[in-house]
């Protein structure tokens, strides 16, 4: 008897739904819209993201991601929204070499530092109650 096919994950469904939204495949979706999904997305696997090689914007806010990760697979990308998740940190993020544009309102994130370490090679660094731009490498 043949093996049940495994489904995909939540994530690769959502994308190929965004992807026949579009009339395109997903490696030519620039624009991926991916926020609300019902049920949500709980993780950013590397494998359907590096299905997106065209895409420039990724939005997988108002979800339920712990963890930043699979950036690395997306060349093009230039804006992430990750705003209204679980995120309690940010490592994984400097991946994605050519974002110029990061959203991460509410979260869990009471403290950041990302990047190289130390002011001169970090990007940001957030407190409680202030948020102070420092010197970013994109």
């Amino acid at each position: 008897m043949p093996k049940p096919a495994l489904a995909a994950s939540p994530l690769a469904a959502a994308i190929d739904r965004a992807a026949t939204a579009a009339g395109v495949p997903p490696a030519s979706l620039e624009v991926a819209p991916l926020f609300g999904q019902c049920p949500p997305l709980e993780t950013m696997d590397p494998a359907p993201l590096a299905r997106l090689a065209a895409c420039t914007r990724l939005s997988l806010s108002t979800n339920a991601i712990d963890r930043v990760a699979g950036l690395g697979g997306m060349p093009r990308l230039t804006s992430l929204s990750l705003g209204r998740n679980a995120l309690r940190r940010l490592d994984g993020v400097e991946a994605a070499t050519g974002l110029q544009e990061l959203w991460v309102s509410y979260n869990q994130l009471d403290k950041l530092v990302c990047g190289g370490g130390g002011e001169a090679g970090g990007w940001w660094k957030v407190g409680p109650a202030t948020a102070a731009p420092l010197p970013l490498p994109f």
